[in-house]
């Protein structure tokens, strides 16, 4: 979320889903308490913080959703940010429910990639990780979304 901040203070959830930011690949601020303005274990801190008290104002039996993509550090390599979150997730009492890999569209990404390529040997991301955790039991939050589906008046049946 663009200027996502450890201070920030959450409402009781019964549900939640987020899309960080990706350390300092999109510099929002230049406030000390931005994420993204922070240096790598001051993200890695605050970020941990971040989740955990999105979890606590989470009410169990209920899924907790992430879409999060890797960055990379100064030197090039990748700093396995979809692990810091599963980490953080599980530190916080949630269980690693599921993952999906969401597909960014194309566009100039194809043009770009030959230089990319030629120039590091790197592939170009074009995807990033939905994360799905749940505090709780699993069998209760589904249960507890399929019957407010259904006090909507959805169905399943064609």
């Amino acid at each position: 979320m663009p200027g996502m901040s450890h201070r920030s203070r959450p409402m009781r959830r019964t549900s939640s889903s987020h899309a960080p930011p990706y350390h300092d690949l999109e510099v929002y601020s230049d406030d000390p308490a931005d994420l993204s303005a922070m240096d790598w274990p001051a993200f890695q801190e605050a970020y941990r913080h971040v989740i955990a008290e999105a979890v606590s104002v989470l009410r169990e039996d209920r899924f907790f959703a992430i879409v999060v993509g890797d960055v990379r550090a100064p030197g090039g390599l990748l700093r396995g940010l979809p692990e810091v979150t599963v980490n953080a997730m599980r530190a916080a009492g949630l269980g690693l429910y599921q993952e999906a890999i969401i597909l960014d569209p194309h566009g100039s990404k194809q043009m770009m990639a030959p230089r990319v390529f030629d120039a590091s040997r790197k592939l170009l991301r074009l995807h990033q990780t939905l994360l799905v955790a749940v505090k709780g039991d699993w069998r209760a939050a589904v249960a507890r979304l399929n019957h407010s589906h259904e006090e909507r008046g959805a169905s399943h049946e064609p």
